[in-house]
């Protein structure tokens, strides 16, 4: 998903009644360059009910600065 204005878009999220993300693990690659997260992503289902399902997110680091995420989770009980 591309986000046009990632600042918006995050207020967006942050504002919707049932949303959450909780990591409950990570691990950071030897030489420091990845970072995976696990963890769990709730939000409001396609029937009006709250959500949840596991989250991953891999976090690609250059010269101490974020230059990549990818997230992954099933989104189909949102959609």
């Amino acid at each position: 998903m591309y986000v046009r204005n990632p600042r918006g878009y995050v207020i967006y999220l942050f504002g919707l009644k049932n949303y959450a993300m909780k990591m409950n693990s990570y691990f950071v690659s030897a030489d420091g360059r990845f970072i995976a997260l696990s963890g769990t992503y709730t939000n409001t289902g396609k029937d009006g009910n709250p959500a949840s399902v596991p989250i991953e997110v891999i976090l690609e680091v250059q010269d101490g600065k974020l230059i990549r995420e990818d997230v992954y989770y099933d989104a189909s009980p949102f959609y």
